[in-house]
């Protein structure tokens, strides 16, 4: 898979698919729970690295119909060059008592 590839100079979203089933239905994350967003640089040693409190920014969702997925968004910005992974944390009705925060594999490039 391709890295997202951003500009130090960029300002843009960054998007994970997320989704929920609680009790074999859909939970509806975006009307239901609020989401954060980290980007940490990753060591590349296949090993991530946990966001620290100062790296959490809002978030947002995005809900695609045609496609019935959700995403959790976040704004990169001011980054400097280097590879980043995405972190989300989701809290909120359908999720609580649970706060689960998730990474995935997919690394964004900032050049």
């Amino acid at each position: 898979m391709t890295r997202p590839r951003l500009s130090t100079l960029s300002t843009e979203w960054v998007r994970m698919p997320v989704w929920a089933r609680e009790a074999g239905d859909d939970v509806d994350l975006a009307d239901t729970t609020t989401v954060e967003v980290a980007f940490v640089v990753d060591p590349g040693t296949g090993d991530p690295v946990e966001p620290q409190p100062a790296d959490w920014a809002a978030g947002e969702w995005e809900v695609d119909p045609e496609f019935n997925v959700t995403y959790a968004r976040g704004l990169a910005s001011g980054l400097t060059a280097g590879t980043y992974r995405m972190w989300i944390r989701i809290d909120g009705a359908g999720v609580s008592p649970e706060v689960p925060v998730l990474t995935h594999d997919v690394l964004v490039e900032v050049f």
